[in-house]
């Protein structure tokens, strides 16, 4: 239960009213009041004979009308006569008066609601808007648990009502039901949480109390309050005849009175609290970054809470490789061509070299004149210059993806494919995206190189070549010697004939067969035997069979208007037009890619399918593979027609009469998936003024009937933008009425100025009096007449009746609703009088209104910008419709390209973004305030840091020359027993030996036990040895010995002799040479083999926490990709027991992983989050979000916010306190901390350069 008060009235009961005390005698405790002022006090009454109270009511008194009820009261003067008997009388009220709606305590009214119903969905903190309201009202909640049992039998046979419903519903033959089946879903996926435990059920009840000095102005807060709530489509009700008990459930003594709840889960629940903390600053510790909420600046000491520990869960920008024999639309050195991306890194690569960027990736900075063509994050196309060209070895295995239009693309598993889901462009990586998922795919490429079309079809000088190249390539065949085109058409022949004049070729002939039957002879063909010509079309590469062929490579960089007439010379020979579209058939897989990429520069999007059929030049009887190039859809059509064209009329007329049948566009295939979130926010925030487009338009895509066209998103915009345009006019043209004057603005001029009050007598008589003394409510039209006299202003209250009803139906409401006072004025007597007063508070509610809608307005505004944002990108989506993995036989390396704008083609930019940007900022603020740091290191990210700082970075591998002995023993601290040091280092060590052996039986167990033991011995190293820790520890190899003499451990001592005298001896057979008290200290695993990671890790946290134990300091851990240690019982054991231990030690522990799911997989990853009293958490998966919003209860709010997360943006969690954060660094913290590889490379260049500056400046000196 909890309880919310705000301006709580300044005289209340101190008990809750009950039925006894309401039928007492009546006791006055008002203070004396000016005579002029004060009712008339009523004369004492006699104590009743029932059972007293505080007070009493009397029905059928002197009033004007018998059975009207009349309170009783007692001056304050009587009653001190009489004596205060009691303190509860003292602070009593002078009455109180129960009616069916209200209550009056004295001179004060007040009335109880309750929320009675709830939508299907509420948003987070939805009782805010009236928590804040500047109005005196009292707010309780009552959250009672309930029986859990009985919600889901309950909810058992409401589940078999409606799957009844269902079964009914399809026997007859209708239509399935939205609401059913939504219903159904809800009630399936609540009763499997409530069963596994994830949920639980409650019964809330959310009550109101609103206090006024007048009905009226109880009733007009009521009716505020009822607007709020309907706009978020919570339905309130009045405590009818139950005031009293409603008042009473309002007062903070924790008694629910009225008992009207409503079944809830937890989720549901959560949203009703308002008080979201939005504050995380602290008067000492460090930056963490800049609070979203309200730009205050995030600074906190993780060493004040209860625990210094930290974790920090973030999705890497994994990288974006591609098979080497995949397609990319380039440009070198101002020159357009589609090449294969293997081929293109790697003769960058023979010309300039290529240098290290990471463990596993090679590649050549600024490539010198690579631009490729890539999108920017507003989804328009353009040419970017390339940053990076970069390849790594390729993986075992490689994931092909098929979309529903043909197009084909193979990759690695941390490939990052670009996808749209709920409404916003994000990467996935590639092993993570499922079937169905919408890519983009380029809608048009732009190009510079465009020249005006002289009409399709049109055979000029220019393009005579390009022409016969579209007819070679579909028709044609091009030999050592000559050139061969096939074709029987007289059109098509003719055009063939002017080309070649055109290009003053002379040498041809025509290739003429006998026709069957007849003494004629038909041209089936020609062929051109013009040297110049056959080698120009062997370079330019219109060369190979009907399986091999592709577009000339030199074509993609012609403008437009002759890739039209290479286009429609191909589509002349090898397509033409079916039954809904323009299509081409193709036996190279290649040419369909290529012609795809030319349609691209029209604005058209090719579908490619795949298809088996009987050639048609051969007597082969068998089925073979062919690719065919469709191009459909009214507009798609239209562009081909009116851009590219055939060659001859009979298939353009074709053509024409297609697009004459085909009179609307065909919306299945343009469409803009994802968008309901912006959709439902159009709907939510301004669904008010949206009267026709809902029903018509937003409704059925809000139920997910279908998936819009960008014409139906357009139409949306479009009309959501005039209802907009409208609701704002109409806002500015009735807002004069907000500033319409104060009553007591008029009496204070015409008071003051002799003329004025004479004028206001002379024209108003005694309403001026009235007014004037305030002795009544005045009423508008008086009001008028006296600023009219006064010169303050002229008002029509005739137009004030009709623009304020303008201006509340602009924002939604019925005037019903609204106030029945108002409706009476406007509606019911349009040509009545009323009050000013009544006028003034019906202005001021109807603009609270347009002030709660404006931020709904912005945020509206937002959603629109971001569906026009979709809608006029050059991107066309095109779904998942087949992923399938495939074994890499033959490719040596996997290649990307890294680009000034975030997405080209193939991927998504911002690859090497890690989490550790983040951390390296903590570590340098916490450096300055005096604290060691020491970090293991897996991925050489720290490297440069520890450079800067001055500190230690370690590298551990097989052939450093680092090492660290693991049977190291730490000094023995005061108070501490050497027996109990000895015990946990051979525990320590057992457990270590366990996982380098891959297991141990309990015998085996045992016998590493005792055999660590003799080894210590062997070295004089006993509980009894004094100073122990200062004799020389013995290795791994004295334990391999010694297991090689005990009973049952010989089989122990031939797997040990890898780490010995085998492939692993390096590293781990050594006495430890390193120390750590440098400030900061970086153990660097990164050239350590995969398979000993967990091992190596496991032995440097060993080593690090024998030396934190020995001498006490402030220091921090940072043990970077966490989830290695938690591979294995053991070492995720030992980590877990840092993190409980760490604050006895001055230590802080943070831990860091990408991977939320192999982290929580481990038994021991939610109690190390549980004992971390920060967590940060950085942009996540679509594949893990769900995991990571179950552990910490993140709304869906926040879990948006991590999947929209850019660099550097998360969710900081310190104890009990969250909030959104915006990581921030200066120029300086920039360049010391980054691990971008383009940086790092710049800052070395720059080094250089300034080295040999320097160098160049002493020679020249000297």
């Amino acid at each position: 239960m909890g309880l919310f008060s705000k301006n709580k009235p300044p005289v209340a009961p101190q008990a809750p009213l009950t039925g006894a005390q309401a039928t007492t005698q009546p006791v006055a405790a008002t203070p004396p009041q000016p005579a002029q002022s004060a009712p008339p006090a009523a004369a004492p009454q006699k104590p009743a004979k029932k059972k007293g109270g505080l007070f009493s009511f009397k029905f059928g008194g002197k009033g004007k009308k018998s059975g009207v009820s009349t309170v009783d009261t007692l001056s304050a003067a009587d009653l001190r006569a009489q004596g205060v008997k009691a303190f509860q009388q003292f602070i009593a009220p002078s009455a109180v008066l129960v009616t069916p709606n209200s209550l009056q305590i004295g001179k004060r009214f007040c009335r109880t609601m309750f929320v009675a119903n709830f939508p299907r969905f509420v948003r987070t903190a939805w009782l805010a808007p009236i928590i804040n309201l500047n109005r005196m009202h009292d707010i309780s909640i009552f959250i009672h648990p309930a029986d859990t049992t009985a919600v889901l039998k309950g909810m058992t046979s409401q589940l078999a009502k409606i799957q009844a419903q269902v079964s009914q519903r399809e026997e007859k033959g209708l239509v399935r039901s939205p609401v059913l089946d939504t219903a159904l879903q809800d009630i399936e996926r609540l009763r499997d949480s409530l069963q596994q435990g994830r949920e639980r059920f409650f019964r809330l009840g959310i009550y109101m109390t609103v206090y006024g000095n007048s009905e009226e102005e109880v009733e007009t807060l009521e009716k505020e309050i009822e607007s709020i709530l309907e706009n978020r489509l919570i339905e309130s009700r009045l405590a009818t005849f139950q005031q009293q008990e409603g008042f009473n459930t309002t007062l903070p003594i924790s008694e629910d009175r009225l008992l009207i709840n409503s079944q809830m889960n937890t989720g549901p629940i959560s949203t009703s609290f308002p008080f979201v903390s939005a504050d995380l600053s602290s008067n000492k510790g460090i930056l963490y970054g800049v609070n979203r909420h309200n730009n205050s600046l995030i600074l906190f000491d993780r060493f004040s809470l209860e625990n210094a520990n930290e974790v920090v869960f973030g999705k890497s920008g994994s990288g974006k490789t591609i098979r080497g024999s995949e397609r990319v639309l380039c440009r070198v050195n101002e020159k357009m061509q589609l090449t294969q991306i293997g081929r293109l890194v790697e003769s960058y690569a023979k010309q300039h070299g290529t240098i290290p960027i990471d463990r596993e990736i090679e590649g050549i900075l600024f490539p010198p004149g690579l631009e490729i063509y890539a999108f920017d994050k507003s989804m328009r196309g353009s040419w970017s210059r390339v940053t990076v060209a970069m390849r790594k070895k390729a993986p075992d295995t490689f994931y092909k993806l098929q979309t529903q239009s043909g197009r084909e693309i193979t990759t690695t598993g941390d490939h990052n494919m670009v996808i749209l889901k709920d409404g916003i462009v994000q990467d996935a990586k590639m092993s993570e995206v499922r079937e169905g998922a919408f890519i983009p795919l380029p809608r048009v490429i732009r190009t510079q190189k465009i020249s005006p079309f002289v009409g399709q079809n049109a055979v000029v000088k220019e393009y005579a070549f390009e022409t016969l190249a579209g007819l070679i390539t579909s028709e044609g065949n091009v030999t050592l010697r000559a050139i061969y085109i096939s074709n029987t058409d007289p059109k098509v022949l003719l055009i063939i004939n002017e080309c070649l004049k055109t290009l003053n070729i002379t040498k041809y002939s025509w290739s003429l067969k006998d026709e069957p039957g007849t003494n004629f002879v038909k041209v089936h063909g020609i062929y051109i035997k013009d040297r110049g010509l056959v080698a120009r079309a062997r370079r330019l590469g219109l060369t190979g069979t009907s399986g091999t062929k592709h577009i000339p490579s030199y074509l993609v960089d012609l403008d437009n208007q002759a890739i039209a007439a290479y286009l429609s010379a191909y589509y002349e020979g090898d397509g033409g037009v079916e039954k809904c579209s323009v299509s081409a058939t193709t036996k190279s897989k290649d040419l369909a890619s290529g012609l795809s990429y030319l349609l691209y520069r029209f604005g058209i999007v090719a579908r490619i399918k795949k298809i088996k059929k009987m050639p048609t030049n051969s007597d082969w009887k068998r089925k073979k593979t062919y690719w065919r190039i469709a191009i459909s859809g009214r507009e798609q059509l239209e562009r081909f027609q009116y851009l590219i064209g055939f060659l001859t009329k009979t298939k353009n007329d074709k053509l024409g009469e297609l697009l004459a049948k085909q009179v609307a566009p065909n919306t299945n295939v343009d469409v803009i998936p994802e968008m309901k979130p912006y959709l439902q926010a159009i709907y939510d925030n301004f669904g008010f003024a949206l009267y026709g487009i809902n029903n018509a338009l937003l409704c059925p895509l809000l139920r997910a009937r279908f998936k819009p066209s960008r014409e139906m998103l357009n139409k949306i915009i479009s009309e959501v933008e005039f209802q907009i345009r409208c609701y704002e006019a109409e806002e500015r043209r009735t807002a004069y009425i907000r500033s319409l004057p104060e009553l007591r603005e008029i009496i204070a001029v015409g008071a003051e100025h002799k003329e004025l009050n004479r004028a206001l007598w002379q024209q108003m008589g005694q309403t001026w009096r009235l007014m004037k003394n305030q002795e009544v409510q005045s009423h508008a039209h008086n009001v008028f007449a006296a600023a009219r006299i006064v010169g303050i202003g002229s008002y029509s209250l005739a137009n004030i009746k009709y623009d304020l009803e303008a201006r509340i139906r602009n924002t939604g409401t019925r005037l019903t609703t609204f106030s029945t006072t108002t409706k009476a004025y406007i509606i019911d007597n349009p040509s009545g009088a009323v009050r000013y007063a009544t006028l003034k508070t019906d202005i001021a509610r109807c603009q609270r209104i347009y002030d709660q809608q404006a931020p709904a307005i912005a945020r509206t505004k937002q959603a629109l910008a971001s569906l026009k944002r979709f809608v006029n990108a050059d991107l066309f989506w095109d779904p998942i419709a087949k992923i399938q993995k495939i074994a890499n036989k033959r490719d040596k390396y996997v290649y990307d390209l890294t680009v000034d704008n975030e997405v080209f083609l193939a991927g998504h930019g911002g690859m090497f973004v890690h989490n550790s940007y983040t951390i390296k900022l903590e570590i340098l603020r916490y450096m300055m305030q005096g604290a060691d740091i020491i970090i293991i290191d897996p991925e050489n990210e720290y490297q440069y840091l520890a450079q800067t700082v001055g500190g230690s970075f370690l590298k551990i591998s097989l052939s450093s020359e680092h090492h660290i002995n693991p049977f190291d023993l730490p000094p023995v601290r005061e108070g501490e027993d050497p027996r109990n040091v000895l015990r946990e280092a051979v525990v320590d060590l057992v457990n270590i030996t366990r996982i380098m052996l891959g297991g141990l039986s309990a015998e085996e167990d045992a016998i590493i036990d005792k055999a660590i033991r003799e080894a210590y011995a062997s070295r004089d190293i006993t509980p009894e040895t004094p100073n122990f820790h200062e004799k020389t520890p013995p290795i791994l190899k004295d334990l391999q010995d010694i297991l090689q003499d005990l009973e049952g451990g010989k089989s122990l001592a031939i797997k040990l002799e890898k780490y010995t005298t085998g492939r692993f001896e390096g590293f781990f057979n050594h006495q430890s040479n390193i120390e750590i008290d440098k400030e900061l200290v970086v153990f660097n695993i990164r050239d350590m083999e995969e398979d000993l990671r967990p091992i190596a890790m496991f032995i440097i946290l060993n080593y690090i926490w024998k030396r934190i134990r020995y001498k006490l300091k402030k220091r921090i851990l940072f043990v970077d990709e966490a989830w290695w240690l938690l591979q294995h019982e053991e070492s995720a054991s030992f980590l877990f027991s840092i993190a409980k231990r760490a604050r006895k030690y001055y230590l802080g522990l943070t831990t860091i992983t990408q991977d939320v799911a192999d982290f929580l997989r481990s038994r021991y990853g939610e109690p190390i989050i549980t004992n971390s009293s920060l967590q940060l958490l950085f942009k996540q998966s679509p594949a893990t979000i769900d995991i990571v919003q179950q552990t910490f209860n993140l709304t869906d709010e926040e879990k948006m916010i991590l999947l929209q997360s850019s660099v550097g943006t998360g969710i900081f969690f310190a104890g009990l306190k969250h909030v959104a954060i915006q990581v921030v660094a200066s120029y300086s913290e920039d360049q010391i901390i980054t691990s971008d590889p383009e940086q790092i490379l710049k800052i070395e260049q720059a080094k250089k350069e300034l080295a040999e500056g320097n160098e160049a400046q002493q020679k020249d000196d000297e």
